[in-house]
């Protein structure tokens, strides 16, 4: 079995000793300045980028009060995403409000409550804007949070030494969603020319038609948006459906394009102000579409 890279931290806050797979933090009160007679947090960052997928470690508390935290979005102009122990609670999800400039809880568990010595294995996956915390395997909280790819932070604290192991990451592939009405015409442009584009990316690419036979239509498509990193939608008829779910990402925040050909007389005035990229179906229009469409999520995904 292939050896796993060594993932490399450096301490932008405080102060913890990195020991092969151990990170160790001792409590040190600060001796001068504001905060004096404080103890010191820690925050250290990778050298690993992250946006989908999971991060696991193992925590050893010695102490009542210990955090473990593992922070996404660092540098990053949105809200920065907090979840691990002690997060509001013994285990929690917190986001860092770039707004107020404040920490507001999402889910916790024992809200208030500090997290008990001993030891814990936490897993956090992260699938499109679903985040969900595990503690010894158990799914103890999730919440709707956007990730962007950044590098993460563990942010460490407390009265006590503390003990984080075996930390890892692992990559998850980026999903795009895709909207639109099932007939000849669209089925032939989204396996022509959609999908193969999305899946240029390394992105996976899923259409709403795939959960039309399940049973739990609504909760499926409802999933599947929370868990795309990217929205793309027919509007060219007016579709009830195809109109209902692209409102949802919508209302979820979601990168959302938009696609319609030319001939279509005028765009609803809910979406009108929004950008949408026009096409002729033709071979020739199809072959704009899959040049533009590239660079609508080239810069996207730059974003």
């Amino acid at each position: 079995m292939a050896k796993k890279p060594r993932i490399n931290w450096i301490s932008i806050m405080g102060h913890a000793e990195v020991k092969g797979a151990s990170i160790t933090y001792t409590p040190v009160q600060i001796a001068e300045g504001p905060n004096k007679g404080q103890t010191q947090v820690c925050m250290l960052k990778c050298d690993r980028w992250f946006e989908s997928g999971k991060i696991s470690f193992k925590v050893t508390l010695s102490g009542e009060d210990g955090l473990a935290q593992v922070i996404f979005n660092h540098d990053s102009p949105v809200n920065q995403v907090i979840a691990g122990v002690g997060a509001g609670g013994e285990f929690g999800i917190q986001i860092w409000s770039t707004a107020n400039n404040r920490i507001e809880p999402l889910r916790s568990v024992n809200p208030g409550a500090k997290p008990k010595p001993g030891s814990y294995n936490i897993r956090i996956e992260v699938r499109g804007s679903k985040i969900t915390l595990f503690v010894d395997n158990v799914s103890v909280c999730t919440a709707n949070c956007f990730i962007r790819k950044a590098q993460p932070c563990l942010f460490m604290g407390g009265d006590a030494e503390l003990v984080v192991s075996d930390f890892a990451i692992e990559g998850g592939q980026s999903k795009a969603f895709v909207v639109m009405q099932f007939t000849s015409d669209f089925n032939e442009l989204y396996d022509e020319v959609i999908k193969p584009t999305v899946e240029s990316f390394g992105i996976e690419c899923v259409r709403a038609d795939d959960f039309y036979t399940s049973g739990l239509i609504l909760n499926d498509i409802a999933q599947s948006i929370l868990e795309s990193q990217l929205i793309i939608a027919d509007i060219t008829p007016d579709n009830p459906n195809v109109f209902y779910e692209v409102g949802f990402a919508h209302g979820m925040g979601k990168p959302v394009i938009l696609l319609s050909e030319k001939n279509r007389e005028k765009l609803p005035f809910d979406v009108s102000a929004f950008r949408t990229l026009f096409y002729d179906n033709s071979i020739g229009g199809k072959r704009k579409v899959e040049e533009r469409l590239t660079k609508f999520i080239t810069s996207i995904l730059a974003s």
